[in-house]
């Protein structure tokens, strides 16, 4: 079943979805003057390669498929039974935002 869950978000949350996020959400995260500053005119872009690693957004968007996932199927992923699925769902998003600092707390070196 997580599996198909899985692949449901990753069609819901798209990369298209998540660079228009970024688009429309801009101004919470970063300052326009700063992407300028820095040479940039792509806000998807910047984001990705100068804020991403800062995880704010990326955990916004995180907490937004979480919720998802408790509304459609009232699954609680903090629960330790559903950690596949939440380790899924981060790595996913780090495969989008390399500069994502994700820990994996399932790898003995990383708890």
């Amino acid at each position: 079943m997580n599996n198909n869950i899985f692949n449901e978000i990753k069609e819901k949350y798209n990369v298209q979805f998540i660079e228009q996020y970024i688009i429309d959400n801009f101004n919470q995260y970063c300052d326009e003057q700063d992407m300028i500053d820095e040479g940039y005119t792509d806000k998807v872009l910047y984001y990705k390669e100068i804020q991403s690693g800062n995880n704010w957004l990326e955990y916004d968007i995180i907490q937004n498929i979480w919720d998802y996932v408790k509304l459609k199927y009232n699954i609680n992923l903090l629960y330790k039974e559903h950690e596949d699925l939440k380790y899924d769902i981060e790595y996913y998003i780090k495969d989008i935002f390399p500069n994502f600092e994700l820990v994996d707390y399932r790898n003995k070196k990383n708890g």
